[in-house]
């Protein structure tokens, strides 16, 4: 038996995530990389069920303009 999911998610998020090769506590770290992903809990249960081989439609709100 297939399963489908929609999931419907209105608390749509940008989630930043910055990577540091070491972290030296009372300095200045900086960052190696970024990444801008999108996050919040409809985005994160659609991700699971794709993990687990589901087939998952997410419908969410989003727009403008977003500076990365």
């Amino acid at each position: 038996m297939e399963h489908n999911f929609l999931v419907v998610g209105l608390n749509p998020t940008l989630q930043n995530t910055f990577f540091f090769p070491t972290v030296h506590l009372g300095q200045v770290n900086r960052a190696a990389r970024h990444r801008l992903d999108v996050a919040g809990k409809g985005v994160n249960t659609s991700r699971i069920l794709v993990q687990l081989g589901e087939s998952v439609v997410n419908i969410s709100q989003a727009g403008g303009r977003h500076l990365t």
